[in-house]
């Protein structure tokens, strides 16, 4: 177990409030429930694809970036994170406790400034 290889994953998650001057990323400003929908499915599905190729790695870490996750209503969200984690870890997946991201401010507002 050693000698295993441990990788950190970062997942991309393109809904933003509105479009950064500075940001030359994929993203969506859209709301759609639908869209919403297929753009984690499809994150999901090359998820299990990469890990599958890498003979499922152990994990170090998960950062989830790129736009605003906080934009994703939270049932949508708590479904596609409780998908990942079991993708990630199967029966072994830890338990999940209260999610973090409704603590953040939304991006571009004046408290997320101040960091």
């Amino acid at each position: 177990m050693s000698g295993e290889r441990a990788i950190s994953i970062y997942v991309h998650i393109p809904f933003c409030t509105s479009r950064c001057s500075y940001c030359d990323f994929y993203f969506e400003t859209v709301r759609s429930p639908r869209v919403m929908s297929a753009v984690l499915e499809r994150i999901l599905l090359e998820a299990e694809y990469f890990l599958d190729s890498m003979a499922h790695p152990r994990i170090r870490s998960v950062y989830f970036g790129g736009g605003t996750p906080s934009v994703i209503p939270p049932p949508v969200l708590d479904g596609f994170l409780s998908r990942f984690r079991a993708l990630l870890f199967g029966a072994q997946a830890p338990k999940a406790g209260s999610s973090p991201v409704g603590g953040f401010p939304p991006a571009g507002t004046a408290s997320s400034r101040r960091w």
